[in-house]
């Protein structure tokens, strides 16, 4: 790497060289300017890259320079550089009467206008604030180095969970039909279809179940709920390795995502899950439904960032298609997950009647039922 002396260039910025040697005999350059902020912009044939606070022009193969951003030799070292001048942004030592200056942790201070990134361990600075459950006053935090949004320490989850899976989730039987669908071609075209497979936090038991009626050897795991479909079938270590672990709608409830994410792994090599990626910059409260702000149990959201940061920090592949993701240690050609998915996607709806489904519908009456019994409860 070699910082440019180019004259022409704004002083107020570095310009860094990169040179990636491609499976060409040519080698390609790719010019790197460091900024704050990410986004992505098109200037003519010209794509302009702006991740993880650097800026990249690249006139032909924007994979590559996606890829070499993900380094976290380089992300890290310019990442840090920034966020050393933003420390004004934390809150200062606060004095107490009765003790010595002591300083206010950031993940202790849920009020204040920093938190460490749960992901990525960078800060993450306060984005919006919500009500959650109809009484929680909650902050959000985003991170600009992963693009992690996650709320302050949520204190309000045991009531959140007093049902394992909650009133306003009208739509879980239509998704479980829908991902074993997408899990049976996945399966069927990536992995062999006839080894030991694990839904991790399975929680009734539905997914499971279908799976095994579609011939596929699954086993249920879950720390917190009943398996009510699936009984018998609980997952054992005596059964062996799973080849593949799934985990289908979970992420968004992990409280410490880096470990359970560690305790998957610790089961299987490859995690396929279902995750509605957060779109940038963060939708406000009342903009985006997946916050599922009345039933408090959605407190982590990743972007496309996110998930390749995580697996970068597990030396894994990730491959992603719309609400469907892949990590895993096995190369596969990222062109033909896609198709796989939108494939079983076709596959599904072909087999489905076309009366429009009530699940939204009955969500917004839940939701409307659930708000008018709290507020009658308010004095």
């Amino acid at each position: 790497m070699t910082e440019s002396k180019n004259s022409s260039y704004k002083t107020s910025y570095k310009w860094f060289i990169f040179k990636i040697n491609g499976n060409s005999n040519r080698t390609k350059v790719y010019l790197f300017r460091f900024i704050p902020f990410w986004e992505v912009v098109y200037k003519g044939y010209q794509k302009e890259y702006r991740l993880f606070g650097l800026r990249i022009y690249s006139g032909y193969n924007g994979e590559a320079v996606r890829s070499a951003l993900l380094q976290r030799n380089i992300l890290i070292v310019q990442q840090r550089k920034t966020l050393e001048n933003k420390r004004e942004d934390f809150q200062e030592p606060v004095k107490d009467i009765n003790c010595t200056d002591r300083k206010v942790s950031p993940t202790v201070a849920s009020k204040a206008s920093v938190m460490i990134c749960r992901v990525c361990g960078e800060r993450s600075r306060a984005a919006f604030k919500a009500t959650l459950m109809g009484k929680h006053e909650a902050s959000y935090y985003f991170c600009d180095s992963c693009e992690h949004l996650q709320t302050q320490d949520p204190g309000w989850l045991p009531e959140a969970y007093s049902n394992a899976i909650s009133d306003m989730d009208t739509g879980i039987l239509q998704r479980n039909l829908f991902f074993k669908s997408i899990l049976s071609a996945v399966i069927s075209a990536f992995f062999d279809r006839n080894a030991l497979f694990l839904d991790y936090a399975g929680g009734y038991g539905i997914l499971t179940r279908l799976m095994r009626d579609a011939g596929f050897e699954f086993y249920w795991l879950d720390k917190y709920a009943k398996n009510i479909f699936a009984n018998l079938f609980e997952y054992r270590p005596e059964l062996g390795r799973p080849l593949l672990l799934t985990a289908i709608e979970v992420f968004e409830h992990l409280e410490n995502p880096m470990e359970d994410i560690s305790q998957m792994f610790e089961l299987s090599d490859s995690i396929l899950f279902s995750q509605t990626c957060l779109p940038i910059p963060p939708p406000k409260p009342d903009d985006w439904w997946y916050y599922a702000l009345e039933g408090g149990q959605h407190i982590s959201f990743y972007s496309q960032v996110t998930l390749r940061t995580i697996a970068q920090r597990y030396g894994k592949n990730y491959y992603g298609y719309r609400d469907i993701h892949l990590l895993t240690p096995v190369t596969l050609p990222e062109k033909h997950f896609a198709k796989v998915y939108r494939k079983a996607v076709k596959t599904f709806h072909a087999g489905q009647n076309y009366r429009r489904s009530l699940v939204m519908s009955d969500y917004a009456a839940v939701k409307e039922l659930l708000s008018n019994h709290r507020n009658k409860h308010i004095p």
